[in-house]
């Protein structure tokens, strides 16, 4: 899926929404110039870091536009390397998102802990992923009754949600 301004996905914000009502994992071409516009154009870097942030997983192109950006206009295409984009910036950006910053994003750390059950939610991939740790007692994993609502558990995040079993509703 690719976003862009003046569409139906305008933003990455709209574009995960539509990714998450489609109710699978989908690919992302990420073009930073589709989602200028009048309003937004100096605030690129902020666009790109959400966009990162959102998809970073998901993202199987990057389309790379340079451009000018007009005081109240939509701003202009220009070659790569003439407008007025710091590519130096959006490069370093998503550069960074290498193991380790992906890591830093979605690692569920203490998954496994002694006599414990732990359970994340995760937004972006709409999983639930769980450690049950039975050392000196005995664990119940029961059903979570907002999952047999088929409600997601607690409010969206980036990072996911951490859930004991007794937070969960699964621990009696």
């Amino acid at each position: 899926m690719e976003g862009c301004a003046g569409h139906v996905c305008w933003s990455p914000d709209t574009l995960a929404r539509a990714m998450s009502l489609i109710g699978r994992r989908t690919k992302v071409v990420f073009d930073l110039y589709n989602y200028l516009d009048a309003d937004n154009q100096g605030s690129y870097l902020n666009l790109l870091d959400r966009g990162l942030e959102l998809f970073a997983g998901d993202i199987q192109v990057f389309h790379m536009k340079d451009c000018c950006l007009c005081n109240g206009q939509k701003p202009i295409q220009a070659p790569f390397g003439k407008g007025e984009l710091d590519l130096p910036a959006i490069l370093g950006r998503i550069r960074r998102y290498d193991t380790e910053e992906l890591r830093r994003h979605y690692h569920i750390s203490n998954l496994f802990e002694k006599d414990s059950i732990n359970l994340t939610y995760s937004h972006q991939d709409r999983i639930i992923a769980g450690g049950i740790m039975p050392v000196e007692e005995a664990l119940v994993l029961e059903s979570c009754k907002e999952l047999a609502e088929g409600r997601r558990p607690g409010r969206r995040g980036n990072r996911g949600h951490r859930y004991t079993g007794k937070q969960a509703g699964l621990n009696p």
